[in-house]
């Protein structure tokens, strides 16, 4: 069974300036060094779906270098995007592309406006990680019992290190915002022409 882990909270900004830092928000990121852009369309609805893959440069965490080595290798994120404005709802979700034989990780996130303050928006994390998960092998009996696993502790250590990791991006989320808005700000500030929309939105 994976590893489930859950955090949700609230940024003091609108739902129009989260959405919109999500675009932006890999900009300068110490780890996230290629972002590109896979698929992008609006469907009948009016809903905005985005597919990005972010490559990732890092060495890695003490805990898995006795497995990967001690050299920086690149890591593979798959990000689907579902803005929808007229609802005022974002849903992302992120799942890594390569070393899944060691770690598999899916994060859920929700974003809507606060229920009592319309200019804060609340959001729901949830992270779902297994790690070394079986094979397939076709077709699964529902009344099997779980296959064993033979690395044991180890599992459950390096489940709930890697979610910790993805949980505390979220739980930083609010500082990057800020920085992200004042740096937006300056911008604005110097070209009072350039998104004028967004602009107007920064005080709220």
């Amino acid at each position: 069974m994976p590893t489930v882990q859950e955090r949700e909270g609230v940024y003091e900004r609108s739902f129009q300036v989260v959405s919109s830092y999500l675009w932006d928000k890999h900009e300068g990121h110490g780890w996230i060094k290629e972002v590109e852009v896979l698929n992008r369309f609006i469907d009948p609805e009016g809903r905005l779906h985005s597919r990005r893959l972010l490559t990732l440069h890092s060495r890695f965490p003490m805990i898995l270098r006795p497995i990967l080595g001690n050299g920086p290798r690149p890591f593979y994120l798959l990000e689907d995007v579902v803005v929808d404005i007229d609802n005022r709802e974002m849903e992302v979700r992120t799942r890594n592309v390569n070393l899944n034989t060691i770690c598999e990780s899916c994060s859920t996130s929700s974003y809507v406006p606060h229920k009592t303050n319309n200019n804060w928006t609340q959001y729901h994390l949830t992270v779902e990680t297994r790690a070394f998960p079986p094979k397939s092998s076709g077709a699964e009996d529902p009344e099997a019992p779980p296959p064993k696993n033979r690395w044991g502790a180890l599992n459950r250590q390096i489940e709930t290190f890697v979610g910790g990791l993805v949980l505390g991006n979220v739980q930083a989320g609010e500082k990057k915002i800020n920085d992200w808005v004042r740096r937006l700000q300056e911008r604005c500030d110097l070209c009072r022409t350039g998104r004028v929309w967004l602009c107007q939105q920064l005080n709220h």
